[in-house]
């Protein structure tokens, strides 16, 4: 199985190849160590801690996590020099659940035994990129 996380039902982008669209509050009914490819697309900071930490447990041992995400730390060094508007910053942290950073996602990430693939950050965007392995 292979699932592309999503926010709500709203949401009408397709699916990228070979995954289905999951609403992350219907996480809970994907059976775990399933999921052969998880790819969680500009919806980290709608889900909580402990949706992320179940997220992790749906991934099969060599299955693959893929996340894009705005980094905190990239945003909020924006708006401290003044790279960003308070009305951008606004827009990206407004009805959002959590915000993350790339070193914190990767270090859960290696807390939970996933070997790190890639791992970038996208300064124009405030964005970051990491993909990892279930060991």
């Amino acid at each position: 199985m292979n699932i592309n996380l999503i926010t709500s039902p709203t949401d009408n982008d397709p699916p990228p190849p070979n995954h289905e669209n999951v609403i992350i509050t219907n996480i809970e009914q994907i059976p775990s160590n399933i999921c052969k490819s998880i790819i969680i697309n500009n919806s980290l900071n709608h889900m909580t801690y402990q949706q992320l930490e179940l997220v992790l447990s749906k991934i099969r041992h060599g299955g693959i996590l893929s996340i894009h995400s705005t980094d905190a730390i990239q945003i909020a060094k924006a708006l401290y020099w003044g790279k960003m508007e308070l009305s951008q910053f606004s827009s990206l942290v407004a009805h959002t659940v959590t915000q993350h950073s790339l070193i914190e996602i990767k270090t859960v990430l290696e807390q939970y035994g996933y070997i790190i693939d890639i791992a970038n950050i996208n300064p124009e965007s405030f964005s970051f990129t990491i993909k990892a392995q279930r060991s």
